[in-house]
């Protein structure tokens, strides 16, 4: 959650916060983001792409999960862009599994 909220916290175009948010999910410098032929940035905002993929029919039980999880309110749930659920969404299910919750 934490690298996309500082993505966009960032001053700059989308384009600008996208390679950001890409380089720190890849724990890479923006210098070798901004090295990428655009063949392989296309192919980078892919995986993102299907990562942040969401069927609308399923964002109400992905809201209720992540509450269970997290147990914040509902109305702060329902601020988050899909993205932002999806990630939040992911840290909880990984750390629910790492500490065997």
């Amino acid at each position: 959650m934490g690298d996309h909220l500082t993505a966009q916290k960032a001053a700059g175009t989308d384009a600008e916060r996208k390679i950001r948010l890409i380089g720190n999910l890849a724990e890479l410098p923006l210098v070798v983001i901004h090295r990428l032929d655009m063949k392989d940035y296309a192919q980078l905002q892919k995986v993102l792409g299907g990562l942040f993929a969401v069927n609308q029919g399923e964002l109400p039980a992905l809201v209720v999960e992540l509450a269970l999880y997290t147990h914040w309110p509902r109305s702060e749930l329902l601020v988050l862009e899909v993205s932002e659920l999806v990630e939040a969404l992911s840290l909880a299910r990984r750390l629910s599994t790492m500490w065997g919750t």
